[in-house]
């Protein structure tokens, strides 16, 4: 299965299943940006490192939420973690934060969605790096 498979059909449970077997790993998909955010490479910029800025704070949520503080907490960090991540064409993050919502807290759903934030900022690093 190719990463953009698993990006397209991020929703669809076997998709998925094989999206976390390792079968791809998540990288930006452009056109999703370009079709959310236009053309312009400096505004791209600009929400990435907002995104990329507010990120540890989701992930405090979703580590309050685990450690028993508020569960309404996982709800709101892994809400915040999916829908910039949508529009921002981090598909396979968005839509691993939108499966660990459903799910419930969880340690190793919180080690999913950090580990697939570090590959999105790797993706997005590679993006800029281009000419």
């Amino acid at each position: 299965m190719t990463q953009a498979e698993c990006e397209r059909g991020g929703r669809d449970r076997r998709v998925e299943a094989r999206c976390d077997a390792g079968e791809a790993s998540p990288r930006l998909d452009r056109e999703a940006l370009a079709a959310n955010t236009g053309p312009d490479r400096g505004l791209h910029n600009e929400l990435f490192d907002l995104y990329f800025d507010q990120a540890p704070v989701y992930l405090d949520h979703m580590r309050n939420a685990i450690s028993g503080e508020c569960r309404d907490e996982w709800r709101i960090g892994c809400h915040g973690v999916k829908g910039m991540a949508w529009t921002l064409g981090l598909t396979v993050l968005g839509d691993t934060a939108h499966r660990v919502q459903q799910q419930g807290p969880a340690k190793r759903r919180l080690a999913q969605v950090e580990k697939l934030l570090q590959e999105s900022k790797a993706a997005v690093k590679a993006y800029f790096s281009e000419v």
